[in-house]
């Protein structure tokens, strides 16, 4: 119940059908969370929640190493799994996971919740339909400063609790998912670049919130053991070209995601911080800006817009969108592909794993 726990519970929520119980790391924050949320059942372990025979679906909102051992006991109780991304630390531990969800039949998603955008929607379809021709380069980088001072904290910075890498592991995750959904195409090989740019970080005594103030805190010094920015160079199965950068020690950028992707025709460039505005660049004629509205879209992603045109819809209709989606599918009472897997989340680790490894090796990894 930190920063993603809510997020969820609110966009789960709005699907009007749904009733919640919530677990904490202790009785009485379990409680404080309740009361604040008004939910009516909670729980001051994990393990309690996931052993409740009333509960029905689990929505894993934790730091990444416990993903794995509650998804684990979760299917074994055959319940329906949400999980935030990344799904495990490795992708051993993925592959595991994948195996087990397959043999439970229980729905399984991974968080990528910001290809629920609208727009996004819009590009992977224009792609997909050939309008921007073949796709010869894409770009894509995600940039925040949350992490730029050495006061600043959060569990993501150690390895334990993260993985082995935090900018791409904790935030170009969604970029790079992204990238392979709007052109169909999985990133086969990677030639990655990590930097750390703060070596030693004071970490507070006490919790910290995500995006917390921990200037004027006790702190113990700790040396960090993941990486502040990342570039990587990307190659895709059917050859294309691309590179992703992104960091967390950018002054002034808060949460800037976003990419371009040039094709032979057309180019489509798209930003999280204006995600109701999809650019497309043409040669021949002036650029062209479409702007999330029922009258302009693609008819086959209505679903994804639920305001009319010129009413914003923004990062928590992005969650809604995916959960709706989700539930669709736990309603059904079978998987399907309409979200992001355990099997994507899998293949997005191993990603990940081959970046950790380029940057270790100095040279191009293939994806295995």
């Amino acid at each position: 119940m930190g920063f993603v726990g809510p997020i969820q519970m609110e966009a789960v929520r709005r699907l009007n059908f749904v009733d919640i119980a919530i677990a904490g790391s202790s009785d009485v924050r379990a409680k404080e969370a309740a009361d604040k949320y008004c939910v009516r059942k909670y729980y001051g372990d994990w393990q309690g929640l996931v052993r409740d025979p009333e509960i029905e679906v689990v929505h894993i909102c934790t730091p990444n190493d416990l993903h794995y051992p509650i998804a684990k006991l979760a299917l074994s109780q055959g319940k329906h799994v949400v999980c935030d991304k990344p799904l495990t630390l490795d992708q051993k531990q993925s592959a595991e996971l994948v195996e087990l969800a397959e043999k439970a039949r229980a729905v399984n998603a991974v968080t990528f919740n910001t290809s629920f955008y609208p727009m996004i929607q819009q590009a992977r379809l224009m792609a997909e339909s050939g309008a921007i021709g073949k796709i010869n380069y894409l770009q894509g980088y995600y940039l925040q400063d949350w992490m730029l001072y050495d006061y600043d904290y959060n569990w993501r910075v150690e390895a334990q609790y993260q993985g082995a890498s935090r900018v791409v592991g904790d935030i170009g995750v969604h970029c790079l998912y992204m990238l392979q959904l709007i052109t169909g195409q999985k990133i086969s090989e990677v030639y990655s670049d990590f930097n750390r740019f703060i070596e030693k970080r004071k970490k507070p005594l006490e919790k910290v919130a995500t995006y917390g103030d921990n200037k004027n805190m006790a702190y113990e010094e700790i040396t960090v053991d993941t990486e502040d920015q990342a570039t990587l160079l990307l190659k895709f199965e059917n050859g294309t070209r691309g590179v992703f950068v992104g960091g967390q020690c950018f002054a002034g950028r808060k949460n800037r995601l976003g990419w371009e992707i040039y094709g032979s025709e057309q180019s489509l460039s798209w930003n999280g911080e204006e995600p109701n505005q999809l650019w497309i660049g043409n040669r021949l004629k002036s650029n062209e800006v479409i702007l999330k509205d029922f009258n302009l879209i693609d008819k086959r992603i209505d679903g994804f817009c639920d305001f009319a045109g010129g009413l914003q819809e923004g990062y928590a209709e992005s969650w809604k969108n995916m959960m709706k989606t989700i539930y669709a599918a736990i309603l059904e009472g079978k998987h399907n592909d309409s979200y992001p897997s355990f099997k994507d989340g899998l293949q997005i680790q191993k990603v990940v794993d081959a970046a950790v490894e380029s940057d270790r090796v100095k040279q191009w990894v293939k994806v295995q």
